[in-house]
């Protein structure tokens, strides 16, 4: 699962990472930067 979160939103960033996602990269995209961020399934 992949989610673009803002950089600065770091509410939403520390729960994602509480919810098993990891940071993989920034991305400039057309709204401005995103945090691209990952979750890899359970196996």
């Amino acid at each position: 699962m992949v989610i673009d979160p803002d950089p600065e939103n770091l509410a939403a960033i520390r729960a994602y990472e509480k919810a098993g996602f990891t940071t993989l990269d920034i991305r400039e995209t057309g709204d401005g930067p995103a945090l691209i961020m990952i979750q890899e399934p359970v196996r």
